[in-house]
């Protein structure tokens, strides 16, 4: 090993300071949380689509193709101004300027890549 590198041991759970834990994090939160399993056939076919959504291609990544993520943010920003006795339709059309102007940009730095 060269002298100017050294070998730094992290400690057995360490996510802060292991970005490969992080990966875990979001599937086992939102994809493998909260699951009563009757077989063990199921536990595995589970486990199987949440390791192939982290494998997914990145382009089913990428928050500006994600529609049915903009239908859920619409949704909520409704029923938020409603349960505030806002405008919903307002709020609809300034969320909509809001997703539709990152789209713009996301696509414009995909775009200079």
């Amino acid at each position: 090993m060269p002298e100017n590198r050294s070998l730094v041991f992290l400690p057995p759970s360490s996510p802060k300071l292991n970005p490969l834990e992080q990966l875990w994090l979001h599937p086992r939160d939102n994809r493998l949380s909260h699951c009563v399993f009757q077989t063990t056939d199921e536990i595995v076919d589970t486990r199987c689509d949440a390791l192939n959504w982290l494998a997914r291609p990145r382009d089913s990544c990428d928050p500006a193709r994600d529609r049915a993520r903009d239908a859920r943010q619409i949704n909520r920003v409704r029923h938020f101004a409603a349960a505030d006795k806002l405008d919903p339709d307002l709020a609809q059309k300034f969320l909509r300027f809001v997703i539709s102007e990152f789209v713009r940009r996301h696509e414009a730095n995909l775009a200079e890549a």
